[in-house]
């Protein structure tokens, strides 16, 4: 049976540019539905965050400029399953 309790993350790898690989506490049971957002003030609309991969264990989340490139962005993020 899936929990709908999120994991926090362990650990947080950046990448280059902007690449996030989040490792979660605990693994989920099953592979969790992640949803993830710029915070802030000053972004514009089409700066954005982009769950890229989602494993049980772990997540990588990419952010990305107004162009479209990758680039450094704050974000939040959750992971329920």
């Amino acid at each position: 049976m899936a929990s709908s309790i999120t994991s926090a993350p362990r650990q947080q790898l950046r990448g280059g540019g902007s690449r996030a690989c989040l490792i979660f506490l605990r693994d989920f049971e099953e592979i969790p539905s992640v949803v993830a957002t710029i915070n802030g003030d000053g972004w514009k609309i089409v700066d954005n965050a982009h769950v890229a991969k989602v494993a049980a264990g772990q997540c990588e989340i990419h952010t990305g400029d107004y162009y479209g490139a990758l680039a450094d962005r704050p974000f939040s993020f959750i992971a329920v399953g």
